[in-house]
């Protein structure tokens, strides 16, 4: 059973604060019902892809939902993320997942390349 505090328990408060049914949600996420009532329901572990989607999809804030402090959601609003989620919302779970291994590889070499003169 999931703790009180726990990142489950805050994906069931998005859930709820957006008032949407655990069906609803998960194919918002590309997961199925069943997935998504064991991360509600029991706890089940939640890894970093399932956390960058929820926080990409619900614009949710990502240090909300993985320690419980700040806003729950993202406020601020930019066309370009917003035209980023629409479009990811439209793949394949696959395909979600390639595009998330590109986003990570993409600051890493942000990250890595030397500052510009």
């Amino acid at each position: 059973m999931k703790a009180a505090n726990s990142i489950n328990s805050r994906i069931v408060a998005v859930r709820k604060s957006l008032n949407l049914p655990q069906k609803t949600f998960a194919e918002g996420l590309k997961l199925s019902r069943s997935y998504q009532n064991m991360l509600e329901k029991w706890g089940q572990p939640v890894n970093d892809r399932i956390i960058s989607i929820i926080c990409m999809v619900y614009r949710v804030n990502e240090t909300w939902l993985r320690e419980g402090t700040g806003a729950m959601f993202d406020t601020e609003s930019d066309f370009r993320q917003d035209k980023v989620i629409r479009e990811f919302k439209k793949l394949d779970v696959e395909l979600q997942d390639f595009i998330l291994q590109q986003i990570d590889f993409l600051v890493d070499f942000q990250n890595k390349r030397p500052p510009a003169k």
